[in-house]
């Protein structure tokens, strides 16, 4: 490989320079950085590989010490801290010990040998003593699964009195007798007894019914279980491993502890605990340490749920529901899930997948079918009402204790029309920016950004700033711009246009509404907003699309700088991902700080034939039990659970966001009350004629406030 003396001399510039090049620091101009860059790749030297080489070193290497990685929490575990190791530039060195004290004291060993700056464990030793030769080099060190011994040896554990609460809730169901229950528990572990201690203290074990289990004599802890007479029909078994083998062997009522995943096993009841959610801030926390040398805390985490056997079979019912939605992802992946609800409920299911245009068209029809299963968006909510859709509370008085399982403060855009309760929120989704991560952390580009513009290149809070950056990086305006466009818009469908202009308008604050709270379209702001539109169309992709997902799509193909789309489409960004594994994709949340509410509730429809049944299939679309594979296919949630898994933020990181996006999001309240879609079409259809310069922005502004007065009478 090229030095960087070669480098220098081919590019006649001094070494200075090409260090501060490649170690991304200096003030080097954006032509200096160009050229620098443009040679290196010549000579064949790699930029990647140098800069993961200055990451990379003795005294940047983590140790983890784990019993196994045969056991999904383990493994979580270390996925957590791979995850958060990695991300900053650090690697991971791991030994799994077997529980066995002489392997972890080995690993000890080789963490001081290797000069590891952090040490992270699940530890079997009674003592923490052999860990004092780290503590003494200043190495940072933080257990799992045990309470912490001195300030010292700080750990992060979950809450035994909440694991506690949740498995005797369970038993607690059941009613077993005592002679019916036993314990099994690794007596190894301080953590499991304490979870022992608070147990006994609940529920009615007698102590011979307690059974030690270890992962190195399986066969031994069968032995003993086979010996209790009478024989348990229920078992608490606080280690992963013993409830799989107890559950092969034998029929069991079983009450377990369990890692928090999309894919969880439900033949036990499970108190799930987010292992991954631990490894990962267990290894921030840490590698916070050493940065900073700040001293380590220990921490408790709450369970994550718990994890039921399946509420449905249900009763078996004969009914075939007729179900109308335009196509969606998340409408995509439920399709895949429907054997599971048929084959245990008897229901059959007719799903009726429409474009867009044409689903709308089948719900607006005068004669509105029979269906028993409506999808809307929220702008088409309040239309439908009460009128056509079915109030769920004469379905089920107990509405709302059925739903509590969703994330709150959904009810005024997802459920309510004039107080009444007629959908449940089903793919919920807010606009959000999305943006290539290379373009923005890039010195060469943030140079030039800066020398264009004298600002810096960052997230754009704002639409002004945001505009300035979509045109930054467009090629009809520079013409040395590593991506063609900076953005996308939605040149084609009326509605659409609407709601990317609307967010706009919302920025202007106050201006944006007039005395009486009516939004404010034929004003200084609206034509002010407008004209900003117009002039964002200049950089941004040209090609006509007809749905939000075909946005993402161009995001991924075109390598587009930044798309604002709605969450519920993203998915295609993972989907995608083969077309250009080199893209690193960013969020954010929509600049100006108004994002639309959008996705989409299930209601039942008031012609339905079968509203119980119609509503039992709502329960199991919208339940906690399918929402994680729901979102796993590509599909969303409004489930809160959903927003836990490490799994899913690994896979989908922008989900971490979307809650706090949707309360900050509006939709009720800017648009007349059961006119909101009409009027997006309308004012879309304008916008439309604005941008192909058959209106003026003037005179597409009054039109539209003139229908927004007539629709607000």
């Amino acid at each position: 490989m090229p030095t960087i003396k070669d480098i220098a001399k081919a590019a006649g510039v001094s070494h200075g320079t090409v260090s501060n090049v490649l170690n991304k620091r200096g003030n080097v101009s954006y032509e200096k950085i160009r050229l620098v860059e443009e040679t290196a790749r010549a000579m064949g030297y790699s930029l990647d590989e140098k800069a993961s080489q200055l990451r990379r070193g003795s005294a940047n290497i983590v140790a983890l010490l784990l019993p196994t990685l045969e056991e999904t929490r383990y493994v979580d575990l270390y996925l957590g801290v791979l995850r958060a190791v990695e991300t900053r530039g650090f690697s991971v060195r791991l030994f799994q010990t077997n529980d066995m004290p002489y392997l972890e004291r080995q690993a000890i060993a080789e963490a001081i040998a290797c000069k590891a700056c952090a040490v992270l464990a699940v530890s079997c030793l009674p003592s923490l003593d052999d860990y004092a030769p780290l503590s003494a080099r200043n190495t940072k060190i933080l257990f799992f699964e045990r309470p912490p011994a001195d300030q010292r040896f700080p750990s992060y554990l979950f809450d035994s009195q909440e694991i506690t609460e949740y498995i005797t809730g369970m038993v607690g169901q059941q009613h077993p007798l005592p002679e019916a229950l036993c314990l099994v528990m690794d007596d190894a572990r301080p953590d499991q007894q304490n979870l022992k201690g608070l147990l006994l203290k609940r529920l009615s074990i007698p102590p011979e019914r307690i059974i030690h289990c270890s992962r190195r004599d399986p066969s031994g802890f069968l032995q003993a279980f086979n010996t209790l007479s009478p024989v348990p029909t229920h078992v608490i078994c606080l280690e992963e491993w013993a409830a799989l083998l107890l559950e092969r062997h034998m029929p069991l009522r079983l009450y377990t502890l369990s890692s928090l995943r999309t894919l969880t096993p439900t033949a036990s009841a499970q108190a799930a605990l987010n292992y991954r959610a631990m490894g990962c801030d267990g290894a921030n926390a840490v590698l916070n340490s050493v940065e900073s040398n700040a001293a380590l805390a220990s921490r408790v985490f709450s369970v994550a749920r718990s994890v039921l056997p399946p509420a449905f079979p249900m009763v078996k019912k004969e009914a075939l529901l007729h179900i109308l939605s335009h196509n969606t992802p998340t409408m995509e992946a439920l399709r895949c899930l429907l054997p599971r609800f048929e084959q245990r409920t008897g229901i059959r299911i007719d799903l009726n997948l429409r474009s867009l245009n044409d689903a709308l068209a089948e719900m607006y029809a005068p004669s509105f079918p029979q269906w028993d299963v409506i999808r809307l968006d929220p702008t088409n909510l309040s239309y439908f009402g009460p009128n056509k859709l079915f109030p769920l509370q004469e379905i089920d008085p107990h509405f709302q204790d059925a739903f509590s399982h969703l994330l709150p403060d959904l009810e005024k855009e997802y459920v309510l029309v004039n107080g009444v309760s007629c959908a449940v929120p089903f793919d919920i989704a807010v606009q959000m920016l999305f943006y290539q991560k290379s373009l923005f952390e890039n010195v060469g580009q943030i140079r030039a950004y800066y020398e264009l513009t004298g600002d810096e290149l960052a997230i754009p809070r704002t639409y002004r700033q945001f505009d300035h950056i979509v045109r930054f990086f467009s090629q009809n305006y520079r013409k040395d711009s590593p991506v063609p466009y900076g953005s996308t818009m939605a040149l084609s469908r009326p509605s659409s246009m609407a709601v990317e202009y609307l967010p706009r308008l919302l920025e202007k604050g106050k201006d944006a509404y007039d005395a009486s709270g009516q939004l404010l379209l034929q004003s200084d702001a609206g034509l002010q907003a407008l004209k900003e539109y117009m002039q964002f169309a200049q950089y941004v992709n040209p090609h006509p699309r007809l749905s939000w997902s075909q946005h993402a799509q161009d995001f991924i193909n075109d390598r587009i700088a930044t798309t604002i789309i709605f969450s519920n489409h993203a998915s295609h960004f993972i989907s995608s991902q083969s077309i250009n594994t080199s893209m690193e994709i960013g969020f954010a949340p929509l600049p100006g700080g108004h994002p639309l509410i959008g996705g989409g509730t299930l209601a039942v429809g008031r012609e339905s034939a079968h509203p119980m049944e119609a509503y039992e299939f709502i329960r199991w679309a919208t339940s906690a039990d399918i929402a994680p594979e729901l979102v796993m296919l590509g599909g969303t949630s409004a489930c809160r659970s959903v927003y836990e898994y490490r799994d899913i933020l690994d896979t989908y990181p922008w989900f971490q966001c979307i809650p706090s996006a949707i309360r900050a999001g509006v939709r009720q309240g800017i648009l007349p009350f059961g006119g909101e879609s009409e009027l997006e079409r309308d004012l879309g259809e304008h916008l439309l004629r604005v941008m192909a310069g058959k209106e003026t922005p003037e005179q597409a502004l009054e039109i539209a406030q003139e229908r927004l007065n007539r629709l607000n009478r």
